[in-house]
C-alpha cells in the first residue's frame, strides 16, 4: 500500500506550458480591444476572399482542408469574457492549438462524437472585414469581421452572433491563420451545445 510519503511529486510539469505563446496570443487580442490605436482600417479583397473560403469550408465540413488554413503554431479561441482575458489565466469556452484541433477533427470524422449526432448544419454570414497591419510586422494582419452563424441540429435551430478577430500572416505568399478568436455577443451567458466549429 502506498502511504504517499513523498507529497512533493509533481503531477504536471509546468515547463510544458509555453507562457510566451499565451502572452503573444493575449497581445494580439489586446489590439482588437484598442482598435483606435491602430489607425484607419483598410479593406483587402484577398483577405475578404480568404475569410469567405474559411466560412465555406466550415459550412461544408471540409475540416481537413480548413485546418490547412492555419499556421502550425496557430490557435482557435472562444473567450468566456469581454474583453478577453489571457487563455492562460482564465477558463475559456475553447482554446485549441493545432494538435487539439486535429484531435477534434478526427473525433468528428469517426461519427461517434455524440454531441454531434446528428451533425449540425451551419450557414455563416460575414460582415465586411476591416484590416490593419500588426504593429511592427510587415507580414501580419489584424482582421475584424462581424458574423452570424445559423445552426440546425436534431430539429432545432439557433442563431449565434458576434465578431471574429483574426491574426493572419503572409507565409510564402499564402495567407495563414495565426489566431482565430471568436467573440460571442452573449459570452457572459450560459452556452448550449455549441459542439460545432464556430
Amino acid at each position: 500500500m502506498n502511504n504517499n510519503k513523498d507529497l512533493s511529486i509533481k503531477i504536471v510539469d509546468p515547463s510544458a506550458v509555453n507562457l510566451a505563446y499565451y502572452q503573444e496570443i493575449k497581445q494580439y487580442s489586446d489590439y482588437f480591444w484598442n482598435l483606435s490605436n491602430l489607425g484607419e482600417p483598410a479593406l483587402d479583397h484577398k483577405i475578404n476572399m480568404f475569410l469567405t473560403k474559411e466560412a465555406r469550408l466550415l459550412d461544408q465540413q471540409c475540416f481537413d482542408e480548413w485546418l490547412t488554413l492555419f499556421l502550425e503554431d496557430g490557435c482557435y479561441w472562444i473567450p468566456g469574457s469581454m474583453p478577453a482575458a489571457s487563455p492562460a489565466s482564465e477558463a475559456t469556452y475553447e482554446f485549441h492549438d493545432i494538435r487539439r484541433l486535429k484531435d477534434r477533427i478526427v473525433r468528428l470524422q469517426t461519427g461517434f462524437a455524440y454531441s454531434q449526432i446528428p451533425v449540425s448544419k451551419t450557414n455563416r454570414i460575414l460582415g465586411a472585414p476591416e484590416v490593419w497591419a500588426v504593429p511592427g510586422s510587415s507580414e501580419g494582419f489584424l482582421v475584424r469581421t462581424s458574423f452570424i452563424v445559423f445552426e440546425s441540429r436534431d430539429g432545432k435551430s439557433q442563431v449565434l452572433s458576434g465578431w471574429y478577430g483574426y491574426v493572419i500572416i503572409k507565409d510564402n505568399d499564402e495567407l495563414k491563420i495565426k489566431m482565430k478568436q471568436i467573440n460571442l455577443n452573449d459570452c457572459l451567458s450560459p452556452q448550449g451545445n455549441n459542439s460545432f466549429f464556430l
